[in-house]
């Protein structure tokens, strides 16, 4: 029994201790993604998902706010409410899916255990902004 006990308990110490790096790796992909795009630190950011939350505690640079008009950027793994894509802001997705909805800028996301970054080109230029030389790998004309 005793076995069967510390045996659980590791395998949830591994599994909490992998959610952490994983949350640390997502919070600095976000970090870098967005102080390249915005030029600017912190970033202030809005999220739309309670989840995702945790990934500002993360990063320095990013500064979660409350109010969506006084953001710099959502994130969001679900799509937006009229209101909020009225708003005009830079919007990522943490979803492939989400990159058919024209609001959309780009997404970051987990495809087969590795961390994927798509930025659209044509919307990077409807909201004036050149991709620096280091994100330009993840720029494509259209997605696939």
């Amino acid at each position: 029994m005793k076995k069967i006990l510390i045996t659980f308990f590791l395998i949830i110490g591994f599994s909490f201790g992998y959610t952490v790096n994983e949350l640390r790796l997502e919070a600095k992909i976000f970090e870098k993604v967005s102080v390249y795009l915005l030029s600017k630190k912190p970033v202030k950011v809005y999220i739309l998902d309670n989840d995702l939350k945790l990934i500002v505690r993360y990063s320095p640079y990013l500064q979660k706010v409350d109010d969506p008009k006084k953001a710099d950027m959502i994130i969001t793994s679900q799509k937006l409410p009229t209101e909020l894509i009225t708003l005009n802001k830079i919007v990522i997705g943490t979803k492939y899916f989400l990159l058919k909805e024209k609001y959309v800028t780009g997404a970051i996301f987990w495809h087969k255990g590795r961390p994927n970054i798509i930025l659209l080109r044509d919307r990077l230029k409807a909201h004036k902004i050149k991709p620096p030389k280091v994100l330009e790998k993840y720029v494509e004309d259209r997605i696939w």
